[in-house]
């Protein structure tokens, strides 16, 4: 992960090839984001729908998968630990899911 401390704060800094992918305009309705392990695309996952604010929105629904649970854990709970708390989400253990404050959920 990229992260760069600010005062008291951790800042993500996006990988070049995440960079590009966030420049994909939200009229493209679908984009695939490749490549080997360790490329960012987890982070990346987890990091969009809060630099597009769409956990603002309380219809908004996100999902992301892994083969098996401690691989989500590993990798994907992991991140969205370091982000969805500051930004009032709470999340639920046994549904294994995060609710935003707007009401927007990520599983």
């Amino acid at each position: 992960m990229a992260f760069k401390s600010v005062g008291n704060d951790k800042v993500w800094i996006p990988t070049p090839k995440q960079e590009e992918f966030i420049r994909i305009p939200d009229s493209i309705p679908e984009a695939l984001f490749g490549g080997a392990a360790s490329g960012g695309k987890s982070e990346l996952a987890i990091l969009l729908p809060v630099l597009r604010e769409w956990h603002k929105n309380p219809n908004w629904r996100g999902i992301a998968f892994r083969r098996t649970y401690p691989e989500v854990e590993a990798s994907l709970q992991k991140v969205s630990l370091e982000y969805f708390p500051s930004l009032g989400a709470t999340y639920n253990e046994t549904k294994h899911l995060w609710r935003f404050p707007s009401g927007a959920v990520f599983k």
